[in-house]
């Protein structure tokens, strides 16, 4: 799929099918494949639509686990206003840094439904 943009007020999303990997789970000894998905990333000037979180929650860690690589879950933490859209992996332990996503200001959030089917 072709990079897509759209305009909703201030807020401009692109869409992408294009990834890089950042850690798997080979050798874990897990059965089924999850159905993480994640929103993406973005590269923008400073705006106020958007604020880099304050810091982050580590929601799990792969230590023990047998995998060949080393990886952690975390939840980031938004400043009074705006909301988290997605959790990021980091390959390692290390907490990630607050510039590497960005939260939305809640006005310009709504909910949404999840589809399960893949991209």
């Amino acid at each position: 799929m072709a990079n897509k943009t759209y305009e909703y007020g201030e807020l401009v999303v692109t869409l992408t099918s294009s990834f890089n990997a950042i850690w798997n789970d080979v050798g874990s000894g897990t059965t089924r494949d999850g159905g993480f998905r994640p929103l993406g990333s973005m590269a923008v000037g400073n705006f106020k639509e958007l604020n880099a979180p304050t810091s982050y929650t580590q929601l799990w860690a792969d230590k023990g686990s047998g995998a060949k690589l080393n990886g952690s879950f975390w939840r980031p933490i938004a400043a009074s206003g705006y909301i988290a859209m997605g959790d990021v992996v980091q390959s390692g332990y290390t907490t990630p840094s607050t510039s590497k996503v960005w939260c939305l200001r809640s006005d310009l959030v709504a909910d949404g439904q999840y589809a399960d089917e893949s991209v």
